[in-house]
């Protein structure tokens, strides 16, 4: 099964302060990406290209600032 139709695999996954967005982690080496997801509308808001695989996702409580750690 795929998320929201994203065919790499989940690393890490974490929502964001207010609940609205789900914030993932796909890909390996070059392709990997980092995306952030409406949960309302189930599509890609945002997505940050050649970020390396990260296996564990942070967000600051305001959500503003994402850590990622390999």
């Amino acid at each position: 099964p795929s998320l929201f139709g994203v065919k790499d695999s989940v690393h890490a996954a974490a929502f964001t302060p207010d609940g609205r967005q789900l914030v993932t982690s796909c890909g390996f080496g070059k392709e990997a990406f980092v995306a952030f997801w409406d949960l309302a509308t189930l599509r890609q808001e945002r997505r940050f290209d050649g970020t390396g695989s990260g296996l564990r996702l942070l967000l600051s409580p305001d959500g503003k600032t994402l850590v990622m750690r390999g």
